[in-house]
């Protein structure tokens, strides 16, 4: 790839990434959760359990006991414990900005990676 044609491909990326940011634009409020149902009934209140943990015990919590008699917490794919970028995000933002800009970064990681599977097919 020649230097023009890999500065086009980054500015046509970043250009993706605007549009998803500009279009998702009320997930940049990080004074409230701007998405209901499960996100807000269910990821909320785990994410509160696991970043309470963390920060005042330094551990990441086995079990969840506020759910039904108590449920595994780390073992559960969907409450993400060991993400990267979420433990990341969530060491430096509360619960409630850090799910916003979770799914900002996630909107902006689809856009972009469908933007590059379509210039390369």
């Amino acid at each position: 790839m020649t230097s023009h044609a890999s500065r086009q491909a980054i500015r046509e990326c970043a250009i993706c990434a605007l549009l998803v940011v500009v279009f998702y634009h009320p997930l940049l409020v990080l004074t409230s959760i701007q998405s209901g149902g499960d996100f807000a009934n269910l990821f909320w209140p785990v994410k509160i359990l696991i970043q309470e943990s963390i920060h005042q015990h330094g551990v990441v919590p086995l079990w969840n006991f506020r759910s039904y008699l108590g449920v595994p917490l780390h073992a559960s794919l969907q409450h993400a414990v060991f993400y990267p970028p979420e433990r990341l995000v969530y060491a430096l933002l509360p619960a409630h900005a850090g799910m916003n800009v979770m799914n900002l970064f996630h909107l902006v990681l689809a856009g972009t990676g469908m933007w590059a599977w379509l210039r390369i097919g």
